[in-house]
């Protein structure tokens, strides 16, 4: 793993340098925003490469490969807020970028800032390319092998969908209040739908998981669970047997399947709901925690903007 000030000289090189840019032109595109004033302002560079494969009726459908480049500008003073952003990576687009978001804010004073390098930071995750840790033709196999295991632990099972994307991302931010800092970071995700047919009852499962790691975490073993096990209701498992992260994937695919064809339907009307812990969480979130946003209230755009003190 490679240290720190390792990072920033990568991704210093693809961003700023293969694009004829630098620090110090940098400095003086933020300087446009220093010299009116204003609160604080930065910009934003990413430089993104991914790949997706997917299986479907035992068959790899489709594959996909993209790079996506560019940056934006923001600058901030007061409740005012300037956006501007480009696909194209040049001192030209940057300039015009920078011009166009500073417009907003007026004023004829000139201005460079100096950017201090931030390179001391903890690394969190590999820089390696997920997709160059393993081979492209490993990961058709492993999606054949999630698609024969779970048929053969049901034979209801119908179809199974597996889908592998992984990207990597190396990004740069300039910003006028806390200097320059660089990133890479890695992305896999394994997802995993099986299709149950059981006497003309048809359900889904689905099962997904990610992390900034590389492929290889999807081979390391994890323990199996029956197809039967239902968290915080099952009993814990005493001595489980281990199987790899993948063909977990898509065992737990199936056991969701399993228990919505078992599921039976709920009575309908006006009932007591009791939510546990986990997901549940998101559903208060989405009900009252967006209307109770600082903007939302300021704006006077939120259900709760009079009800400050009240119940």
């Amino acid at each position: 793993m490679k240290n720190a000030q390792e990072i920033y000289s990568i991704v210093e090189n693809k961003l700023l340098n293969n694009n004829n840019l630098d620090v110090d032109f940098l400095g003086k595109m933020l300087g446009k925003f220093e010299s009116k004033n204003v609160d604080f302002a930065d910009i934003y560079f990413e430089n993104s490469t991914a790949e997706m494969w997917a299986l479907d009726e035992q068959i790899v459908k489709s594959a996909t490969y993209a790079i996506d480049q560019g940056f934006g500008v923001r600058g901030v003073k007061g409740v005012k807020t300037a956006f501007s952003f480009s696909s194209e990576v040049s001192p030209h687009a940057l300039e015009q970028t920078v011009d166009v978001a500073s417009t907003a804010i007026k004023s004829d004073k000139e201005c460079k800032i100096k950017l201090s390098v931030k390179n001391d930071f903890d690394v969190l995750y590999p820089d390696e390319e997920p997709f160059q840790a393993m081979h492209r033709d490993y990961i058709v196999e492993i999606m054949r092998e999630m698609d024969q295991y779970v048929r053969g632990l049901d034979p209801r099972v119908k179809n199974c969908i597996v889908t592998v994307s992984s990207n990597i991302t190396h990004s740069l931010v300039a910003a006028t209040d806390t200097g320059i800092a660089a990133d890479i970071r890695p992305k896999i995700h394994l997802s995993c739908v099986v299709v149950v047919n059981d006497k003309g009852r048809v359900e889904k499962g689905h099962y997904s998981c990610g992390r900034c790691i590389s492929y290889q975490w999807l081979t390391e073993k994890v323990p199996e669970l029956p197809l039967d096990y239902i968290p915080g209701i099952s009993k814990s498992i005493g001595s489980p047997t281990f199987i790899k992260r993948y063909l977990a994937v898509a065992r737990e695919a199936l056991r969701d399947a399993l228990v919505a064809i078992r599921a039976e339907p709920m009575e309908a009307g006006n009932l007591p709901i009791v939510l546990g812990s986990g997901w549940p969480a998101v559903l208060i979130h989405e009900a009252v925690g967006h209307g109770l946003e600082a903007d939302a209230i300021r704006k006077g755009t939120s259900a709760f903007k009079d009800m400050m003190g009240k119940k």
